[in-house]
């Protein structure tokens, strides 16, 4: 029995700590909804708690633009001339895609540098870095 109130009792006193404490105006650009509280158990009652919103913020919205223009519209480029950007534009968009079977031939016979450097364990598992 006395296990029993010690539990209740402790419950009631873990139950105040949960009340929401605002103070009045320290939020006044925020919306607020205030709820009337009731007594609770073996305490006294919990008055209005407030419950603070952001206000609402439409979703942004970007547009897209196309652009178009010739050689007189043209800014140029510190890294290629126009007439060679256009040329190689022009060579791209020509060019026949490759399955991905070729793309994947051309990978394998290419050449790719190799690690001057491999991490290996040594007999009692510590990390060791070893010249190849």
């Amino acid at each position: 029995m006395a296990g029993a109130f010690v539990l209740v009792l402790g419950m009631a006193i873990s139950a105040q700590a949960q009340g929401a404490h605002v103070s009045a105006g320290a939020t006044p650009n925020l919306l607020t909804y205030s709820a009337g509280g009731g007594a609770g158990f073996g305490g006294e009652g919990a008055g209005p708690t407030n419950f603070n919103t952001l206000p609402h913020i439409p979703p942004a919205r970007f547009q897209a633009t196309a652009v178009s223009g010739n050689s007189n519209d043209f800014v140029p480029s510190t890294f290629v001339p126009y007439k060679i950007a256009v040329a190689e534009g022009r060579w791209i968009l020509a060019e026949t895609p490759r399955s991905l079977g070729e793309f994947a031939r051309s990978y394998d016979a290419s050449s790719r540098a190799k690690a001057k450097f491999e991490l290996v364990q040594d007999h009692h598992g510590h990390p060791v870095i070893r010249r190849r």
